[in-house]
């Protein structure tokens, strides 16, 4: 985040910097402190306003998943996977 930045305004040019992809809506989910990094990490859900990704160097690897398969494609016990885990609890999505 930089100084002049809040929450929001941050995910908005990390998306783009990292993606190219512009967001069309987004929704707060949680955060989490990342101790490895020291690091607040703040989860959001995002939809964007296109699939035309154009990944920077901070990107090993991507791909568009559907929803009904994300969590077999997201590492066991991770952060990412807790998150995405609350999101579907939150959303009444039943874990899938």
């Amino acid at each position: 985040m930089n100084p002049d930045e809040n929450a929001k305004q941050t995910l908005k040019r990390e998306m783009h910097e990292e993606t190219k992809l512009k967001i069309a809506e987004f929704r707060y989910n949680d955060n989490a402190y990342f101790a490895p990094h020291d690091v607040l990490i703040h989860n959001y859900a995002v939809v964007a306003a296109g699939e035309a990704l154009n990944p920077n160097n901070e990107i090993d690897q991507y791909s568009w998943v559907p929803v009904d398969e994300v969590l077999d494609q997201i590492m066991p016990h991770s952060l990412a996977k807790s998150f995405v885990e609350e999101w579907f609890e939150k959303e009444h999505l039943g874990g899938r």
